[in-house]
């Protein structure tokens, strides 16, 4: 359902309240993994996605016009988006469910609820498109695009972490700004160029903290049982047989 009510936010909101809102799955999920994993995430992790949070806003965030049917749908949909990641994430980590076995399971009920959202939401939708050959083939080659993006997506999700996705996300969007003034010329205010630089140095921050955490919980001696055993049967034979130490 994470795609309709994401489109529908989009139309009914201003692209600032709509990245204003976007922002919140960042908390959420920190929140979620809490409460589904009890995961939680260090000081220095807090202060380095506050800092990608404050990056993001100063570089997307331009309008604020905000309508309650508008808020309320953005705020539906992140709360779904942070949901479905946060549990993907649990799925393939904690449950061992491979990523194409979990999609083949969820994405046929997924596929007739985004239909029926979109008849909903979106009337008259899908019965006033106009299907003619050009139209099928490129329906066809946006559903194989939109295919290879989530598979992609839920890859990341699964090998890393909800969070990595988003931030994976974020820095799109922030790569497209900067290519934008680099390769085209495209004018952006000195805030806004500040809050790409803020938002690339706290995800790369972020992210070198989640590793030198990783490796640091790596290094950490684990306790061997099998030589424990062998050092108590070792104690055990010589408190019942001294005269094999005389």
């Amino acid at each position: 359902w994470g795609a309709p009510l994401n489109n529908v936010s989009l139309r009914l909101n201003s692209i600032g309240v709509y990245q204003v809102l976007k922002l919140l799955v960042i908390p959420l999920i920190v929140l979620l993994e809490y409460l589904f994993t009890g995961k939680g995430i260090s000081q220095l992790k807090v202060a380095f996605l506050l800092m990608t949070t404050a990056g993001i806003s100063m570089a997307t965030v331009t309008d604020l016009h905000f309508s309650a049917g508008g808020t309320a749908v953005a705020f539906l949909w992140t709360f779904v988006a942070a949901g479905y990641k946060v549990l993907w994430s649990r799925a393939e980590n904690v449950e061992g469910w491979p990523t194409f076995g979990l999609m083949f399971r969820i994405y046929p009920f997924a596929t007739f609820a985004t239909m029926a959202l979109g008849l909903v939401l979106d009337p008259p939708g899908l019965l006033a498109f106009p299907f003619t050959s050009k139209s099928v083939v490129a329906l066809l080659c946006t559903g194989l695009g939109a295919f290879l993006v989530n598979w992609s997506g839920f890859l990341v999700i699964g090998r890393c972490s909800a969070m990595t996705h988003v931030l994976l996300g974020q820095l799109k969007s922030i790569i497209m700004m900067a290519g934008g003034y680099l390769l085209f010329g495209q004018n952006y205010r000195p805030i806004t160029l500040f809050g790409c630089l803020l938002a690339m140095a706290g995800i790369v921050l972020y992210t070198h903290a989640n590793l030198s955490e990783k490796a640091a919980e790596n290094s950490i001696p684990r306790l061997d049982l099998s030589d424990l055993s062998e050092n108590s049967e070792h104690d055990d034979s010589a408190a019942t047989n001294p005269s094999r130490f005389r």
